[in-house]
């Protein structure tokens, strides 16, 4: 390797990692949720059984893009009661990464990854949400399709008291 490739190299590693510092600066930013337990009507889909899974399955329909669907109805916006597990699911041949803020999310985890063959489910966490409390969450959804094909959404959650 000649004195320039390794300049160049040097140059590309050093800009990666000042990039991996940016989330955390953006982090501090107060969360653009504002939804109170009132934006739960009876339009919005709702989970609050405590035996079963809220069951949320995120789809890529290019070009269209990332669609979030909680009880076969479209969710931008979805309620889940306090205590509540969430079953992340999404179509065979998916894969998708689910981001929280790492200082205001409802789950243990800031990061949720999955796939078809491989879903997650986490309750949400009493650490995160004591109860009575209810929040507002912001979260990212990116899901990759074949050929590496993938789509990405922001919609919101919910968390309502007991």
């Amino acid at each position: 390797m000649n004195l320039k490739a390794g300049v160049v190299i040097g140059v590309s590693l050093a800009f990666a990692i000042s990039l991996c510092s940016i989330p955390a600066v953006a982090d501090s930013t107060a969360d653009p949720c504002t939804d109170t337990e009132a934006a739960c009507t009876a339009s919005v889909p709702r989970c609050q059984s405590a035996t079963s899974p809220c069951v949320v399955n995120l789809k890529f329909n290019p070009p269209s893009g990332v669609s979030v669907m909680v009880n076969g109805q479209s969710a931008p916006l979805f309620c889940v009661q306090h205590g509540n597990a969430v079953k992340w699911t999404t179509d065979p041949g998916m894969s998708y990464t689910v981001t929280f803020r790492a200082t205001h999310k409802p789950f243990a985890n800031a990061v949720i990854t999955g796939s078809a063959s491989s879903p997650h489910s986490e309750k949400i966490s009493p650490a995160a949400l004591p109860p009575p409390a209810q929040a507002c969450f912001v979260y990212s959804v990116d899901v990759t399709g074949p050929g590496g094909k993938h789509g990405t959404a922001d919609p919101k959650v919910v968390v309502t008291g007991p």
